[in-house]
């Protein structure tokens, strides 16, 4: 149920069509950081992971505040977090690692992306550019 949960609020966010086609999306909303999303890769025939990340800059290096990785399967309609990155901080965590699942962690990173889609939400979040647009320019 909890993953199904996350999956059916980033369907309200991304059209995934739109990011496998473009492999990138950027989300702006008035007066907070943009939201970027990145196709990384296929994962089998059924699902795929990308990157979802807020970013800003420090002293010329782009910072990650936070950064996720998420795995969608959009045939069974689930979507899990699989890492979570804090620049600023020197975190980096990850749920499958050497074969094993650190399942406390995965429930800690599951319901963050929980509450970090509801506050996206909230914060009325619109789609600004994709690849199409770059190309354009």
């Amino acid at each position: 149920m909890f993953y199904e949960k996350i999956y059916e609020k980033l369907s309200e966010l991304i059209d995934f069509d739109s990011l496998l086609k473009n492999q990138y999306l950027k989300y702006s909303s008035s007066g907070f950081m943009d939201l970027n999303i990145d196709f990384l890769r296929f994962e089998g025939k059924n699902s795929f992971i990308f990157a979802m990340a807020h970013n800003f800059t420090l002293n010329g290096d782009v910072m990650a505040h936070p950064d996720m990785e998420i795995r969608i399967s959009p045939k069974d309609q689930i979507a899990e977090a699989l890492t979570f990155q804090l620049d600023c901080e020197g975190i980096y965590q990850q749920v499958y690692k050497d074969n094993k699942i650190d399942t406390k962690l995965k429930n800690k990173l599951n319901t963050f992306l929980d509450k970090w889609l509801t506050y996206i939400k909230l914060q009325n979040y619109k789609l600004s550019i994709d690849c199409e647009e770059l190309e354009l320019k």
